[in-house]
């Protein structure tokens, strides 16, 4: 409702302000202007002098701002899985380095010790031929340099440089890391990379250090440029986007008399540009992300995080190396103890038959002499292979009639840390038991998968650190003195129901917004006892009505914005989800197309946004 109803025209303010001033005297004149009443006046008046093409310019402007926001909010998720990603293959790069190739560095300096003491005893007088002969041969092969693969060669030359004076640690990891991480990038298309360019000049040519004006400035300057050029050199046209945004562009305030058509089509187009840059490096992160995941470190990442939560790891991949220096120790020791003698003492030959009785009963599980270094990466060329190599080297030995039958309810009796945070004490926490097999110590080890009520008392953060480290928070693997028989607390739909509340109520929260959280929950726990897929197949199949008009959004390799009509499902993709029948326009027949790549033009339909959801999961969830 108006203030002044009566006065609605640019003619009626000036009447106004007139009797304002003629009535009141100046001071009261000026606390009179400025009051709530006028102020809420001048502010309507001008809404109502704007033109519908400006209203509807700014609606266009407010939904663009809209989009922009949740692209913006797409890509730092993406960017913060990579980044998680990237760190964690180096820490295990790191580990291997530091740890493994440590070992292999020890069992080297043995084999050569046992080299020389292999010459040094073929010397001995009173020597026979075939031992001379089996003396040399076992000199000549443990001293081969092909006994350790590339991985050794290169981590001596890792280690000449590390001596050196002028050796930097931090910055050698870095240089190797970003090597390596290059090659799974995905490059800009080069009209793209042009127009990033032009954002990268633009920045650079603001903010040069000759440029700054005094100390202050040029420091100013020069932190500036670093960022600049770090994300010019990453194509990270969102980090340039910011940069202008923060320092060169300027709010447009719609209230302001300056704005005008022009101006606000100015913003039009530099929204529109900001989207399609965010939408290009959404593809590009989305694509690199995936390239990493499916090289041989993504393979090896995966293998080693299973393996670390099964009690692996890299413990497992030590101990072979302390079983070679165990195993040369002996060796060497034997040959010592022979050179004294003078003759092949009875330790050197315990120690070469009691090896020789341990290859017979490890026969391919491992060959000492061998490099486990090479010979897993060398497993890891891709998912399959991996999996089978590490399937035989952890087979599970199911326990026939366990204390504790499958499906029967546990309770953990020990004061035992979670492999998330040890501080965390698991004690006290119910659930029912999935499998029961032994360790490689014989030891029964029990899969618990805990009840709706023990999820129920997890703290968020918990739950939250279980999902940043892509791990799991119901089910667990504890030893049998750990755990006591109780009586169950709920049904198991009750314990699934639990856990994907739990789930969905923390994952999301990193990638997108909150209100897309809550409808993503809601669909994915309408059915607990229903998959992902299931829930989502339920909720499209009711909702979305059929034809209707679409637009791509150009995030895989066709091109943004061309129009389609959509009239009905075809079939179900693992990668992409669901694949639409559609119809393009200006071409012949039908054809198939993923849905998370269809759009909406007109935002305020309720079916686009089941669109932009549907769009959000695949990414985050298969996709990405």
């Amino acid at each position: 409702m108006l203030i002044f109803p009566s006065f609605t025209s640019t003619r009626s303010i000036f009447y106004r302000k007139t009797y304002l001033a003629a009535a009141l005297p100046d001071e009261d004149y000026e606390k009179k202007k400025a009051s709530p009443a006028v102020l809420k006046y001048k502010s309507m008046s001008k809404y109502i002098a704007k033109s519908p093409e400006m209203l509807r310019k700014e609606a266009e402007i407010k939904d663009l701002r809209a989009q922009l926001k949740k692209r913006q909010t797409t890509l730092k998720s993406l960017k913060t899985r990579l980044k998680n990603t990237q760190s964690d293959i180096e820490e295990i790069q790191r580990k291997v380095h530091t740890g493994m190739l440590h070992k292999a560095e020890a069992v080297d300096a043995l084999r050569m010790e046992i080299a020389e003491l292999a010459r040094q005893l073929k010397k001995v007088k009173g020597m026979s031929r075939m031992d001379k002969e089996q003396l040399q041969m076992m000199a000549d092969e443990i001293s081969s340099d092909e006994m350790f693969g590339p991985a050794y060669q290169e981590y001596k030359a890792y280690k000449e440089k590390q001596q050196s004076a002028d050796f930097d640690f931090d910055e050698y990891e870095r240089a190797r890391i970003h090597d390596v991480f290059q090659q799974f990038q995905v490059k800009p298309e080069e009209k793209e990379q042009r127009d990033i360019r032009k954002v990268f000049l633009k920045l650079s040519q603001k903010f040069h250090p000759d440029l700054a004006k005094g100390e202050k400035e040029t420091a100013d300057f020069h932190s500036l440029m670093q960022q600049i050029n770090e994300a010019y050199q990453a194509n990270d046209i969102q980090t340039l986007l910011e940069l202008e945004s923060l320092y060169l562009a300027e709010e447009l305030d719609f209230t302001t008399k300056a704005v005008t058509v022009d101006v606000l089509q100015q913003e039009i187009d530099r929204l529109n540009r900001d989207l399609n840059f965010i939408d290009h490096q959404i593809g590009r992160t989305s694509e690199e992300i995936k390239n990493l995941r499916q090289s041989q470190l993504g393979v090896m990442l995966t293998a080693t995080n299973r393996m670390e939560r099964e009690g692996e790891g890299f413990d497992t991949m030590t101990a072979y190396f302390d079983q070679m220096i165990q195993m040369f120790t002996q060796l060497r020791d034997g040959l010592k103890d022979s050179i004294e003698l003078g003759r092949i003492s009875p330790k050197l030959m315990d120690t070469i038959m009691g090896q020789e009785e341990d290859f017979e009963d490890e026969e391919d599980d491992f060959i000492p002499g061998g490099n486990p270094m090479d010979m897993f990466m060398k497993m890891m060329d891709d998912d399959e292979e991996a999996m089978e190599f590490l399937g035989g080297l952890f087979d599970k030995v199911e326990v026939e009639n366990p204390k504790f039958p499958i499906g029967s309810s546990v309770r953990v009796k020990a004061n035992v840390g979670t492999p998330y945070n040890r501080k965390i004490k698991m004690k006290g926490w119910e659930g029912r038991v999935l499998d029961a097999f032994y360790n490689s110590n014989e030891q029964v080890i029990y899969v618990v998968s805990f009840d709706s009520i023990t999820i129920g008392q997890m703290a968020p953060d918990f739950i939250k650190k279980a999902l940043d480290e892509e791990g799991d928070f119901q089910d667990f693997e504890l030893l049998e003195p750990q755990l006591e028989a109780c009586q169950p607390r709920d049904t198991l739909f009750e314990a699934t129901k639990a856990y994907k509340n739990a789930y969905h109520q923390h994952y999301w929260t990193d990638f997108v917004e909150p209100d897309q959280a809550k409808r993503f929950k809601k669909i994915m726990v309408k059915h607990p006892d229903l998959s992902d897929d299931e829930n989502w197949n339920e909720h499209l199949e009711q909702r979305l009505t059929f034809p209707f008009e679409a637009k791509t959004r150009g995030l895989i390799d066709s091109k943004a914005d061309i129009a389609v009509n959509v009239t009905d499902f075809q079939l179900y993709d693992e990668e992409y989800g669901y694949i639409m029948e559609i119809k393009m326009k200006g071409r012949s027949g039908k054809r198939g197309y993923p849905l998370f790549d269809l759009r909406m033009e007109d935002t305020k339909i309720a079916q686009a946004q089941i669109l932009d959801d549907y769009s959000a999961w695949v990414w985050h969830s298969l996709v990405g």
